[in-house]
């Protein structure tokens, strides 16, 4: 009996050892969780021309500079410019793409991801908005619903949380029945709730948001993210989501990102032995953790 009790708790203590290590956060005037450790927040938009910004036209200071956005750009270049403003080390990747139905949205993503375009295998969020063009695509709302569900699928199992938004109201009469039955499917797995946008918001083709839309698209996005990578209570049920909670050699890198986006050693805190551990390499020096020649020594 005595052995079992023995067996039970070096059991327990090496379960815990998996789980030890606090999860990495980006520290600037306010903090966010970084889930996969790599000192950037990312996000990527998945979507259509919504997202990607058509009926935009705005000014923001983007890297110390004016910029001037016009029918692109949307909500991330808000966000760009939010993040740069804290102090926070952030990326932006645009992968919505004008036209584009849900099994389109799922097929660039999907893109980007495995060949790692914009270093999008990094990505820490995926927002995703798709389904309006289902309905010039020939689609249907079932298969533009399991578009979504595979987006969302394909983004757990790379280590990426994801969040769905609902679809903006558009003010075309042929098309509104679509957009209404859409969102009533959505609406069970959406975190943001876009189908109250005013249509006094619509650009004049009634479909694209002008400049005050895409404010109003970021202000919601902005919300998700603060409620989620930004409070400290939420982090754990995030990691747990996308399976980022378990940290064998307690190096803060979640296994799973050892395992599929940096292809390092989840057993071994310092994968290359090159005296500098794979955290380091990934999150400080921007090396190669595979590379023991990478950071050059003297």
């Amino acid at each position: 009996m005595k052995r079992c009790l023995e067996l039970l708790a070096l059991f327990c203590l090496l379960a815990s050892c998996a789980l030890a290590s606090e999860p990495c956060t980006l520290e600037g005037a306010t903090s966010r969780l970084d889930p996969n450790c790599d000192g950037v927040f990312t996000i990527i938009a998945v979507g259509d021309s919504i997202f990607f910004g058509r009926g935009d036209n705005i000014t923001k200071n983007i890297d110390g500079e004016n910029q001037h956005f016009k029918n692109k750009g949307g909500w991330g270049v808000r966000a760009l410019a939010h993040f740069q403003a804290l102090a926070i080390n952030f990326d932006f990747i645009q992968a919505a793409k004008p036209g584009a139905d849900c099994k389109g949205a799922y097929a660039r993503f999907r893109n980007y991801v495995l060949g790692n375009i914009h270093d999008a295998r990094r990505a820490d969020l995926a927002i995703i908005m798709c389904g309006v063009n289902g309905y010039w695509t020939g689609s249907d709302i079932e298969t533009e619903r399991a578009y979504i569900d595979k987006i969302q699928r394909f983004a757990e199992d790379h280590g990426i949380y994801s969040v769905v938004a609902t679809l903006i109201p558009i003010n075309r009469s042929y098309q509104r029945t679509w957009v209404a039955e859409m969102n009533q499917s959505i609406a069970p797995i959406a975190k943001i709730d876009l189908s109250k946008m005013s249509e006094t918001l619509l650009s004049w083709d009634q479909l694209h948001p002008k400049t005050g839309g895409h404010s109003y698209i970021w202000s919601k996005v902005r919300k998700v993210i603060d409620k989620n990578f930004g409070a400290p209570a939420k982090h754990k049920k995030i990691l747990e989501q996308i399976e980022l909670s378990d940290d064998t050699d307690t190096d803060q890198i979640p296994n799973r990102c050892e395992d599929v986006v940096y292809r390092t050693d989840p057993l071994n805190i310092d994968t290359d032995a090159d005296g500098f551990s794979d955290l380091e390499e990934i999150r400080a020096l921007r090396s190669n953790p595979l590379n023991p020649l990478s950071p050059a020594t003297e």
